[in-house]
């Protein structure tokens, strides 16, 4: 579960990814797609095909930010995110990828 405090675009590159907003709807989409992602909004996302999830990801951030939040560190304001999970979620002002989900 996490949510994005800035713009987060993706295109869908093979895969069906399915996006469940905690206490709302459900999304379900497929290569080919464009998704404007939630701002603000606990969500969380799941490959529902066979296919890995591929994604291209845009972030449009401010400078030395992160576009993700994780419910865990919502919920112990105190906690440092690891080594590890920085390097999963770098901070930068544009932010390019193609994900696997």
């Amino acid at each position: 579960m996490h949510e994005h405090p800035y713009p987060r675009f993706a295109y869908v590159l093979s895969g069906t990814l399915e996006i469940m907003v905690l206490g709302g709807k459900t999304y379900r989409y497929k290569a080919g797609d464009f998704i404007a992602e939630v701002i603000g909004q606990w969500h969380t996302g799941r490959n529902t095909s066979d296919t890995p999830v591929r994604l291209l990801v845009i972030d449009q951030v401010v400078p030395s930010h992160s576009n993700t939040v994780l419910r865990l560190k919502k919920i112990v304001q105190a906690w440092v995110l690891s080594t590890a999970v920085r390097a999963i979620i770098p901070a930068c002002d544009l932010w390019v990828v193609a994900m696997e989900v």
